[in-house]
């Protein structure tokens, strides 16, 4: 147990002293070039002194970079160094270079950790017909730039490969390469045709642009002066507006765009648009009066802020007392506008009508009128003048207007009813010569008839019409009328006075009347006289008859009873004399077989004598055409006896 310890610590100190020393182990590097070095891959051969032949190879590496060449050859350490220290060739392909003095640094790698460099230089000439050339569209270029880099190969060759920044990126004739970040970048061309190749390196730069920034959009008012700058330090400015200046004013709505060029030549441009917003227009309205004690509102619209004077924040306010009040208000833009507007306080204008009430008759009008002077006035009927002409039961309101001002009164019109008079039917029938008694009623005030009479009663006789106009105590006035239609007398002929002679009889007929009422009390139509009835002497029969219109007429006839055997009887008359023509214009003849000699006398209805002649022989004439038109009586005497015979004078 104890020698398996010892033996442990043994190894373990031979193992960290071994791996110490080897540490320290310095690696011979040496190179010897393959003759030629030009048209043909560049063998390197590297001799390298190993002190631990238990060394790990890993291989050997190479990287070329421009005219750099760097030769990597790589060991891994064991745990303990074994064998004597021997020297190993290594010989490595580097490939085909284009023709140039390269740097070659060898490097012996142990565990990743470089351990010795040895540096050396070869030439590589050149032998092959490949000439690498390029022309490139730009010598430089922005970060901006649109277009790319073009790089156009005037090389005679087989193949090409384009290296950017040390990285293959093209294998085309020509290159094109999209570069928009600012740096230096270097630009390789290896051309080569079946035996060899060439290169051409060449830098170019990409500047930044310019850092124009003008802002956000710009929302201002009119009126407004607004400031537009670009950065300061740039050599050139260019403004739309034809500026060069670093910075404008601006005073119109418009689309405002500088380029600005760096000290590298590169342009950057920006834009800024500047919208010019319209000014609110509160609008207040005009200025204007109201009346005392009312309110007026004044609203200055939708805005987004608002300031008055006097103070308040509102959209609207309530003013009550005269004042010029004015209103700022701020937009969603913050623009501001103002307006001002005049208030003015008056006072309601006095109306009062004289009377509450006005009276007026059926079928009256009433005129109402403004119990003032104002600027304007409005009735409740909607008329405007004023004064109104009005016929119908209401309460009726005018509204009058001064200064703005309004202010109303009632006034009611009571329709007073027509007393109402009645004379009854609207025709009355009369008799000729009798009296009509026409009443108006003892209710009324005062009363006219159109026959100037101003009883409430009057006596119509003639025919016509009668009214009457009455009134009462309110003096409104009521009328009616009536007809007095006078009727003439029925006419009841008995005939002429007669004898009768005590062996005859005769017929008395009154005519065709409504009732008869004789002197003996008969209401017969006809009396029959019987001579042998009645004493001889002189007799007077009379009738009353009365007609439709109740009106009465009367005749009487003078009857004498005689003896026939000794005298001439008056129906011997009646039958031998005949007055002819009857109604006659002219002449009037009597005609007679049986007497010749004849009294005349004729006398009108009112018993006037118009006309006597003496000793009228039959078949004569009587000359009847200077006697006015009407009825007349014709009274003939013959041999003492009376006859009376009626005739009517005509045109």
């Amino acid at each position: 147990m104890k020698k398996s310890l010892f033996l442990l610590i043994f190894l373990s100190f031979f193992f960290f002293q071994k791996a110490d020393a080897q540490m320290s182990y310095v690696l011979g590097t040496s190179y010897t070039p393959t003759i030629p070095l030009s048209c043909s891959d560049l063998m390197w051969t590297t001799t390298v002194q190993n002190n631990c032949n238990n060394f790990a190879y890993n291989g050997t590496s190479h990287t070329v970079t421009g005219f750099t060449i760097e030769v990597n050859i790589d060991y891994t350490v064991g745990l303990i160094c074994l064998g004597a220290i021997q020297q190993v060739q290594y010989t490595y392909n580097i490939g085909m270079l284009p023709p140039g003095v390269y740097t070659v640094a060898t490097n012996s790698i142990l565990n990743a950790v470089i351990q010795t460099t040895n540096n050396s230089s070869v030439t590589v000439a050149t032998c092959c017909t490949a000439i690498a050339s390029y022309t490139s569209n730009k010598s430089f270029g922005c970060e901006a730039d649109v277009d790319s880099f073009t790089f156009t190969n005037t090389s005679v060759s087989t193949s090409n490969e384009w290296y950017l920044d040390g990285v293959l990126s093209a294998t085309t004739t020509n290159f094109t390469a999209a570069i928009n970040t600012a740096g230096t970048y270097n630009v390789q061309l290896i051309t080569a045709d079946a035996t060899c190749s060439d290169s051409i390196t060449q830098t170019f730069e990409v500047y930044a642009n310019p850092l124009v920034n003008l802002g956000s959009d710009v929302n201002t008012c009119l009126g407004e002066t607004e400031l537009l700058s670009a950065p300061t330090g740039n050599p050139n400015y260019l403004w739309n507006t034809g500026s060069n200046a670093e910075f404008i004013w601006v005073t119109n709505e418009a689309n405002y765009y500088v380029t600005v060029e760096s000290s590298d030549g590169c342009f950057t441009t920006d834009s800024n648009y500047v919208t010019y917003h319209s000014l609110p227009t509160p609008d207040l309205g005009n200025d204007t009066s109201v009346c005392q004690g009312e309110t007026v509102t004044l609203d200055a619209g939708s805005y987004s802020a608002y300031s008055w004077n006097p103070f308040a924040n509102t959209q609207t306010i309530d003013v009550t007392s005269s004042f010029p009040y004015s209103v700022n208000v701020t937009d969603v833009n913050g623009c501001e506008g103002s307006d001002t507007l005049v208030v003015t306080i008056n006072s309601a204008p006095i109306i009062s009508f004289p009377n509450d009430t006005v009276k007026i008759c059926t079928g009256e009008t009433a005129t109402l009128m403004s119990p003032g002077t104002f600027d304007s006035y409005e009735w409740s009927t909607t008329e405007t003048s004023t004064s109104i002409d009005v016929t119908a039961e209401s309460n009726y309101t005018l509204t009058v207007t001064s200064n703005m001002c309004s202010n109303s009164d009632d006034v009611y019109v009571k329709i007073i009813p027509l007393p109402i008079v009645d004379l009854g039917m609207d025709t009355v029938q009369n008799c000729e010569g009798l009296n009509v008694l026409l009443e108006a009623g003892n209710s009324f005030n005062s009363y006219l008839w159109n026959t100037m009479e101003t009883s409430s009663s009057i006596d119509a006789q003639t025919q016509g019409t009668y009214s009457v106009i009455v009134s009462n105590a309110n003096n409104c006035f009521g009328t009616d009328e009536v007809f007095v239609n006078v009727n003439a007398l029925p006419i009841a002929d008995l005939g002429e006075d007669q004898d009768l002679c005590t062996n005859e009889k005769i017929t008395l007929d009154a005519g065709i009347f409504s009732s008869y009422l004789w002197d003996n009390v008969s209401t017969n139509a006809s009396l029959e006289l019987v001579g042998a009835d009645l004493t001889t002497g002189v007799k007077t029969i009379s009738v009353e008859v009365t007609d439709e219109n109740a009106c009465v007429g009367s005749d009487e006839i003078v009857i004498t009873v005689v003896d026939c055997e000794n005298a001439i009887s008056s129906i011997d008359l009646e039958n031998n004399i005949s007055v002819n023509p009857n109604p006659a214009r002219n002449f009037i003849i009597l005609s007679s077989e049986k007497y010749k000699n004849f009294q005349v006398a004729i006398y009108s209805t009112l018993g006037e004598l118009v006309l006597e002649i003496e000793n009228l022989n039959t078949s004569n004439k009587i000359d009847i055409s200077k006697l006015n038109k009407g009825i007349y009586f014709m009274n003939i005497m013959v041999d003492n006896k009376l006859m009376v015979k009626q005739f009517v004078k005509t045109k």
